[in-house]
């Protein structure tokens, strides 16, 4: 883990900007310190059977029904000698890279169990504790008709939010428990053959959750195992054809080992496979299998970590009778993106009469200012907030976090008298 003072940091947030490979999320031969390496390749080299394999690096196997597992062709492939080095176990066809780094984590490194700041806190606010991510998806994928067709991969990246709660020890489990909820997701990506968003699908609400690994913990701790059960909607656009929305009967399931928060440098690994069919489709006829999935949180979000607060108003009342007032507005903008997070697009500008109804007021606007020309004439307060967006490759609007709310009170109103 590179540890550089003199990299700049967010004159925004403060946090210090790293480069991606600083958290390590995908690991190549050449990262591994060599007695890391060594440790590794005796460790598998070592290995009396699957299982033994299992239970040390669980979150490595993947399991294709009518196929060997990934740790069964690990072992059948490994030399009469063993392995000699890591890069020889890298270059097993069907280790992916996400699973050669969770390799490298199970057997190669140590973690001292330790209990999270967000665990032992009781003072407001008692909202759950917020992250946003740059996240990545790698997965392989089949198209299922007109008939089967050849496993492709397929890359994305944008970014993720989401919060979790303060644990607490379920009975029937036996076990410590943190809730987690997704709040925010979209990845935009493709290949030669088709382009590809995936969002959330809002309409479910999941259960997603982390519990210690070690089962016996007094108290909630890391490390911990991170389950996300989540329905995506797939916009798959092939090359020269029409976009198709797909959607699942049944949740993925990606699982993960986490040893901090926010969750940077950590990878979760699809369990099972995921048939998709066009949505709407009475027969829910699959079109599309993912039959492996990685997703990498790689780092902090500009894009969803800040917000476009206002920071400058100004109300001007009414010219004549039967005029309307309008509201001027200017807001910070979302810090400019880099090679793995774009700008803003534009913005929206939401106006509401109270904090419960909010109307997108201005379209899109791809300056940091803004006048409302049609700000109705209540004898209130009016409220504003903006929004940042992005557009995807495929057209989609995708919405960032709100920035904070400001009230707009006419020097003539009654709060002011």
């Amino acid at each position: 883990m590179l540890n550089d003072e003199t990299r700049p940091t967010c004159e925004r947030c403060q946090f210090r900007l790293h480069d991606e490979r600083d958290y390590l999320a995908r690991i190549t031969p050449d990262d591994v310190p060599a007695a890391v390496a060594e440790r590794v390749v005796g460790a598998l080299n070592g290995m009396a059977d699957a299982e033994r394999f299992r239970q040390a690096a669980p979150l490595v196997d993947r399991a294709v029904p009518g196929q060997p597992s990934l740790i069964d062709n690990l072992l059948d492939r490994r030399p009469a000698g063993g392995f000699t080095d890591l890069a020889a176990v890298a270059g097993t066809p069907e280790l992916s890279s996400g699973r050669f780094s969770e390799l490298v984590a199970a057997l190669g490194v140590d973690r001292q169990p330790y209990e999270p700041e967000f665990a032992r806190g009781s003072t407001q606010p008692s909202h759950g504790t917020f992250s946003a991510s740059r996240t990545e998806l790698d997965f392989s994928y089949q198209m299922l008709t007109p008939g089967a067709g050849e496993v492709k991969v397929l890359q994305g990246a944008r970014c993720s939010a989401c919060r979790t709660n303060v644990p607490s020890f379920n009975d029937e489990t036996n076990s410590w428990e943190a809730r987690l909820q997704i709040t925010r997701l979209i990845i935009d990506g493709g290949n030669a053959d088709a382009t590809v968003n995936v969002t959330m699908d809002h309409s479910l609400n999941p259960f997603d959750f982390m519990k210690p690994v070690d089962r016996d913990a007094p108290t909630f701790q890391f490390p911990a195992l991170m389950q996300l059960n989540n329905n995506m909607i797939l916009k798959v656009r092939p090359a020269g054809g029409e976009t198709l929305t797909l959607v699942s009967r049944d949740a993925p399931v990606q699982v993960g080992i986490i040893h901090h928060w926010p969750p940077y440098g950590m990878r979760l690994h699809s369990v099972g496979t995921t048939d998709y069919h066009v949505l709407g489709d009475p027969e829910a006829t699959p079109v599309l299998r993912v039959l492996d999935g990685t997703t990498f949180l790689t780092g902090p979000s500009n894009f969803l970590n800040h917000r476009a607060d206002i920071v400058r108003h100004r109300y001007t009342p009414p010219e004549a009778p039967g005029r309307l007032p309008s509201v001027a507005l200017s807001w910070k903008p979302v810090p400019p993106g880099d090679e793995y997070e774009r700008e803003a697009d534009y913005y929206h500008v939401y106006r509401g009469i109270s904090e419960d109804s909010w109307s997108n007021v201005s379209g899109p606007v791809s300056r940091t200012e803004w006048v409302d020309l049609t700000a109705p004439p209540v004898a209130g307060a009016l409220s504003y907030r903006v929004v940042p967006v992005w557009v995807t490759s495929m057209g989609e609007i995708f919405e960032g976090f709100p920035g904070q709310p400001l009230r707009v009170e006419p020097a003539g109103s009654s709060a002011r008298q």
